[in-house]
């Protein structure tokens, strides 16, 4: 058992060590992302398709900033930046509204 937590441990570092910082901000951003729209569905979320959306528009957005980072094109701390202030956006306003409807929702099931 050990030897299977230690192999998977060792594949995951593989795999990380192979992504740019901005593709492992993605990947992390993405798990965070699938946990978060499992729940909206769960709940019947109306609005579910639209966050979901908004998803992956930030993911794309990344994405396109480390082809614009590679050709110098954009310096890194524009990057962080947008990443802090839409992650801080998005938790303030779009997932406070999810979240309420998945409080009402978790109340009136419970």
């Amino acid at each position: 058992m050990l030897d299977e937590i230690s192999n998977i441990k060792q594949e995951i570092d593989k795999e990380s060590s192979q992504k740019s910082p901005i593709e492992e901000v993605c990947f992390l951003y993405r798990v965070m992302f699938k946990k978060e729209e499992a729940l909206y569905k769960h709940y019947g979320y109306p609005d579910q398709e639209t966050h979901k959306a908004i998803h992956d528009e930030f993911i794309r957005t990344i994405l396109s900033a480390e082809t614009q980072l590679q050709d110098g094109l954009i310096d890194k701390s524009l990057v962080v930046e947008y990443i802090e202030t839409w992650s801080k956006y998005h938790t303030e306003h779009c997932d406070s509204i999810a979240m309420a409807f998945v409080r009402t929702r978790e109340l009136l099931q419970g």
